[in-house]
């Protein structure tokens, strides 16, 4: 899994691409309207994210 933001000043979604590309099964997942600190800035987005991860593996 690769969780990514929309608003991130390091790293942009198409930055992701590759990465994503790089790993077989993998899936990528963008939590909208977050920088860099998504699990302070969209705090239930996030553990949406990462509890639907672990839940379907």
């Amino acid at each position: 899994m690769l969780a990514w933001t929309d608003h991130d000043p390091t790293s942009t979604v198409e930055a992701a691409k590759p990465i994503q590309e790089m790993i077989p099964g993998s899936k990528l997942t963008v939590i909208e309207n977050a920088g860099h600190w998504p699990q302070w800035e969209q705090v239930d987005a996030f553990n949406k994210v990462l509890i639907d991860f672990f839940v379907n593996q």
